[in-house]
């Protein structure tokens, strides 16, 4: 029996338990899959990554996405495109280590080739579907299914499932997050920033984030994973041969006439000869000027009257009694 589950609910194992038929699964396949809305597309991805109790990668490697399709011997493995917009993760939760506690699904985007800077929102999808099934029994139903409900247009990743261990087994739940708010162009480099602490401190290596080769969307519903490679392997058919047997030789091209460059302009020659002359001229302006300031002050000496004279003067201008007599006597006189 499938359980429906909306955004933000948990099952735990005693769900999952009694939706597998009272058998603990000891494999898990989820299946994503997503419709465009009308007119649009994008390069999508489906990724899963292993945590460890501090909600973080326990290896830089510890994830499975297009450029990496095992880990560990195939613990966790992505299965590649397996319908038409839709992709395939297998876990084998008996085998991994105990140090993983939970398992993170997520979807993000990458950059056309045509504007690698510009991320692409996933507000171009108009559905998205998440389904968890038992592995080991083949052609039941599925034990959980979710609807993702959320508007996803601010965002280029974004996780929507989560399995975690919850006692002896394992749980399900949905977070329904968005990560990032598409600050940078390729989504998965926004989640591996989130749950990878080398990559977050620049340590990138063994994560290579250029896409090898883009994965084809024209596979048929629920084909298997080998039907998916042979298609793929298979050569294009050779192309039809011409209808004529000798090649057609291209009309001459007409010569097309190329124009002389037209030189340069020389740089002018700043004549610098005027601003000699004006700074001359200024400088006897400025010498005239002071020589006619001279000339005034030894025309115009201080007027001394009789009383500055008599009771005033400095004393190094004091004068002998006699010669003070002499004066006063020839100013009475006056």
């Amino acid at each position: 029996m499938s359980i429906n589950v909306e955004k933000g609910q948990a099952l735990g194992h005693a769900e999952l338990l009694q939706a597998a038929g009272g058998q603990a699964p000891s494999k898990l396949r989820i299946d994503i899959s997503w419709q465009f809305k009308d007119g649009q597309s994008a390069l999508l991805d489906a990724s899963a990554l292993l945590l460890g109790k501090d909600k973080l990668m326990p290896a830089p490697d510890a994830l499975v996405y297009f450029n990496q399709a095992s880990y560990q011997d195939g613990v966790l493995r992505h299965e590649g495109v397996q319908t038409a917009g839709g992709e395939r993760i297998v876990v084998d939760l008996a085998q991994l280590p105990q140090e993983v506690k939970s398992l993170v699904i997520t979807l993000s985007s990458s950059p056309s080739p045509e504007a690698p800077e510009g991320p692409v929102r996933l507000g171009v999808l108009d559905r998205v579907f998440l389904k968890v099934f038992d592995a080991g029994a083949d052609g039941a139903e599925p034990l959980c299914v979710h609807e993702l409900a959320m508007d996803l247009q601010p965002w280029n990743a974004v996780v929507l499932g989560r399995i975690f261990r919850d006692g002896e087994g394992w749980g399900f739940e949905v977070p329904g997050r968005g990560i990032g708010e598409a600050k940078t162009p390729n989504g998965l480099a926004i989640i591996l920033r989130k749950y990878s602490l080398p990559f977050k401190q620049g340590d990138r290596s063994g994560i290579d984030l250029e896409r090898k080769a883009v994965a084809s969307e024209t596979a048929a519903p629920d084909a298997q994973p080998e039907t998916i490679k042979a298609a793929q392997t298979k050569p294009d058919a050779p192309a039809p041969k011409p209808e004529y047997s000798t090649p057609r030789a291209a009309p001459p091209r007409k010569p097309v006439p190329i124009a002389p460059a037209t030189p340069a302009p020389a740089p002018r020659k700043r004549n610098r000869l005027w601003w000699w002359i004006l700074a001359a001229l200024a400088a006897l302006g400025i010498s005239f000027a002071t020589l006619r300031t001279c000339a005034v002050e030894q025309e115009t000496e201080p007027v001394v009257t009789q009383l500055q004279y008599q009771g005033l003067k400095p004393a190094h201008y004091q004068q002998s009694p006699q010669k003070d007599i002499d004066n006063y006597s020839v100013s009475g006189i006056m």
